[in-house]
């Protein structure tokens, strides 16, 4: 298996890159100007397959030697009418022996899918999809919830940010969760709102993390995979101004 994010300096040099040709282009096939779509995917490449988010933050798999088509998966997130879809910064991949999985997340749904076969995983979660507004440990009900940037995965946890945004809308709280990659069941929560007891709680005034929403990551994560460490950037607390 081989990720590959970046060309060595020594292959591409100021001698040479004048030399550098379009080998290939790949067309989404569903940008719109109305309701204005837009791709802020980073491509990742696997065994020579590159795995993508669309202008519908729909997914699919690329030959990356041709650019052709491979499958698409149809994560049914179009807004109708003069919505936009949204964003969505790219997926994960993960394999445990013969079992090849990309999880991607759309606004508040996750995704687990075959890497081989674009086919839902259908004993992830509830038929291959886990709803990320549920398992909160709040109570999400009118409050805003999505997912832009991809998942990261540790061994077998799939560890998700997303939540609500800082802005003056009802948003929910951003807490970091780890899934288990094969069930899509929660196996553990990281209150980003400090509850009583958790750490950095006393920076929060009277009962203010009750009632706050964002401190979600919406950026991305990283993982130490020797260390098991994840580092996450969090948003403001909503409203932040």
């Amino acid at each position: 298996m081989e990720f590959l994010r970046y060309c060595p300096i020594a292959q591409i040099n100021r001698r040479n890159v004048k030399t550098l040709k379009v080998d290939w282009t790949h067309d989404t096939g569903d940008a719109m100007e109305r309701p204005a779509t837009a791709i802020e995917c980073t491509p990742i490449i696997v065994d020579g397959v590159m795995y993508i988010s669309t202008a519908q933050v729909n997914v699919q798999a690329v030959d990356a030697s041709t650019g052709r088509n491979k499958w698409t998966f149809n994560t049914n997130a179009r807004g109708g009418g003069r919505r936009s879809p949204g964003v969505n910064r790219g997926v994960t991949y993960w394999r445990d022996g013969k079992d090849k999985r990309i999880f991607a997340t759309v606004r508040e749904r996750l995704f687990s899918i075959d890497a081989v076969t674009g086919e839902v995983d259908a004993a992830f979660g509830e038929k291959g999809v886990v709803n990320l507004a549920n398992d909160v440990d709040h109570d999400t009900k009118g409050l805003n919830f999505s997912h832009t940037s991809p998942p990261v995965v540790f061994e077998d946890l799939v560890i998700v940010g997303g939540g609500g945004g800082e802005g003056p809308l009802p948003e929910a709280p951003g807490h970091i969760r780890g899934y288990d990659a094969r069930t899509g069941k929660r196996r553990w929560i990281f209150h980003t709102s400090p509850r009583p007891g958790e750490f950095g709680h006393e920076t929060w005034s009277g009962d203010s993390w009750k009632v706050s929403g964002g401190t979600n990551c919406w950026a991305g994560m990283c993982v130490d995979p020797k260390r098991g460490i994840v580092y996450a950037g969090l948003g403001s607390p909503s409203f932040d101004f």
